[in-house]
């Protein structure tokens, strides 16, 4: 998954002050309409996301999120929230994801980003960031996830606009 914004990077690893602390999204009403798409893009057309009157007494009380959806939502919402720095990045992986609750169609959802760390690969920048998406009014988050961003840019993409703060080494 990657974002259409240009990198705000050089050939050295920087660390803007953005990265520090914890950055909380705005509330988000995840619709069945996202749920049909997602069903309709990935072909999991699975009877817990599907809004049939029959499924409104089942185990979960009606139709649920997928999972990767979710996920997929979280990186939007990390962006939007001042989280991620303004630049390209794709998610090169999981160090850790458990789904804890299940998100009901119509539920309202937020995701709290923490980077964890920052290093090298390859020559890119690597981010450790950690995603807990919560539920409104649920104890309980949807899920937390110890993912791993790589920033695809360029080092000529960012000459005005490199942050202040660097990391030394």
């Amino acid at each position: 998954m990657a974002t259409v914004a240009t990198s705000n990077y050089t050939e050295r690893q920087f660390i803007p002050p953005v990265l520090t602390g914890t950055r909380c999204s705005d509330w988000l009403c995840v619709t069945q309409g996202q749920i049909d798409a997602f069903a309709a893009a990935t072909g999991d057309m699975q009877s817990i996301h599907r809004s049939d009157a029959e499924h409104a007494n089942g185990l979960f009380r009606g139709p649920i999120a997928h999972g990767l959806l979710l996920v997929s939502l979280a990186m939007g919402l990390a962006r939007e929230s001042g989280a991620l720095p303004d630049a390209t990045w794709v998610l090169y992986g999981f160090e850790k994801l458990r789904f804890r609750a299940p998100v009901r169609s119509g539920a309202r959802v937020r995701c709290l980003t923490t980077v964890n760390g920052v290093r090298k690969l390859a020559g890119k920048t690597l981010l450790n960031v950690r995603y807990v998406m919560e539920i409104q009014d649920e104890r309980i988050p949807a899920f937390v996830a110890d993912c791993l961003l790589l920033n695809l840019g360029r080092a000529s993409d960012s000459a005005a606009a490199a942050p202040d703060v660097c990391l030394a080494g």
